[in-house]
């Protein structure tokens, strides 16, 4: 497919950075038209149908985790059993985050902790990737990072600078070359996004 623009579907932050960076690596001819961050994957489930109409008239790459569900091929089959062929729905195992580990190398050093922390296969060792960052993120070395991705007070789910750091690793450190050897999904977007 010889496409100019995308539109873009994520569920947050993160999920745009990687997959703004995805598309840079992998089809620099391609620029992304508009994205759309839903705040979760139930916002894009209620829209889905619409995507895929709107995918007659301009592509869309739309990111969803995978959550608790089954795999990837039962969630698209549910999701869109007529899926336009200009729709492209990919989903991360079980969370965009466990693609970040993924390349452990530089995880470990940006999170500053020992690689025997980092486990070698995310997506099926880790049940809740953005928690398990956030445990390993607690054993730092680095202050920065002990105050800013976990959760510094009992009500927080997340760090205040979560997003902001996990953005800056993505954009400075994260090599999807090395992170799509331990990451099945994130191997499958790519080969999907260098088809376009």
């Amino acid at each position: 497919m010889n496409v100019g623009c995308i539109m873009l579907v994520v569920e947050g932050i993160l999920d745009q950075v990687v997959s703004k960076r995805l598309i840079t690596l992998y089809t620099p001819r391609i620029q992304i038209r508009k994205a759309y961050q839903m705040e979760g994957r139930s916002q894009i489930k209620k829209r889905i149908g619409s995507y895929n109409q709107a995918a007659k008239v301009v592509p869309f790459l739309v990111l969803v985790d995978l959550d608790q569900d089954e795999c990837p091929p039962v969630l698209i089959d549910d999701w869109l059993p007529k899926k336009h062929p200009q729709l492209f729905l990919r989903v991360a195992v079980r969370q965009v985050e466990a693609w970040l580990p993924a390349d452990r190398e530089a995880i470990a050093d940006f999170l500053s902790v020992g690689l025997n922390r980092i486990p070698v296969k995310p997506e099926t060792e880790i049940e809740k990737s953005p928690e398990h960052i956030m445990k390993i993120a607690r054993k730092s070395r680095k202050k920065i990072i002990r105050k800013s991705i976990p959760p510094l007070g009992d009500t927080a789910k997340r760090g205040p600078d979560y997003n902001g750091q996990l953005s800056r690793f993505v954009m400075e450190q994260w090599d999807p070359e090395r992170a799509r050897k331990n990451s099945p999904s994130l191997d499958k977007t790519i080969l999907a996004l260098q088809k376009l």
